[in-house]
Parts: C-alpha cells; sequence; structure tokens
C-alpha cells in the first residue's frame, strides 16, 4: 500500500489511505449490517444463523473500585478476544474496501 501511495505521488495523483482504528473496530460493528452483508454476499444461513446465536449471547458486566455492577446484554460489536471476530469484521468492511479501490 505504502508503495501504490508513493507511485501516485510521483505521478502526481491524489490518494487517500482509510485508517482503521483497531481498538474501535469490533466494537463499532453494527450486527444487523453485518448479517446484511453476510445474506448479500451468499453465505450460508445456518452460517449466519449460528453466528447471530454467538452474538446474542454476550454480556458485560463492569467493576469499578470493586464495586461489580449487574451483568447486561451487549446489543452490538464483536467480541475482543474471539477468533472468529477478525473474519467476521472482514465481512463487515468488505464493501468499504470494494468502494475504496
Amino acid at each position: 500500500m505504502v508503495d501504490r501511495a508513493h507511485t501516485a505521488w510521483r505521478d502526481g495523483s491524489v490518494i487517500g489511505v482509510p485508517l482503521i482504528d483497531s481498538k474501535a473496530a469490533f466494537p463499532s460493528v453494527g450486527r444487523g449490517s453485518l448479517i446484511h452483508t453476510m445474506k448479500g454476499k451468499g453465505i450460508d444461513g445456518d452460517l449466519i444463523r449460528w453466528m447471530a446465536t454467538v452474538l446474542s449471547n454476550q454480556t458485560v458486566e463492569l467493576v469499578i473500585e470493586r464495586n461489580v455492577m449487574e451483568r447486561r446484554p451487549v446489543e452490538g460489536g464483536l467480541p475482543q478476544r474471539s477468533t472468529v471476530s477478525p473474519i467476521l469484521f472482514a465481512n463487515y468492511i468488505s464493501g468499504l474496501i470494494q468502494w475504496v479501490e
């Protein structure tokens, strides 16, 4: 990507490079949009239903100065430590990548 940017600059072209804040990337994923994107790519319905079930069972528990708050369901985003989250995120932003290209 850096080589392509340098080549474009040398040719006098304008280039844009999208940057993603990886810490904020997974929590920002809209689950409905992710499902819509996956359906649009023709991904198997059973896989989509499995993914939706896994994501629907996510909860969070906050602890502030040893005070444990009530566990609450997570309404959006992808789990930070899940091995499948990078794959789901790549699917989520695939339309953006095509648009930029």
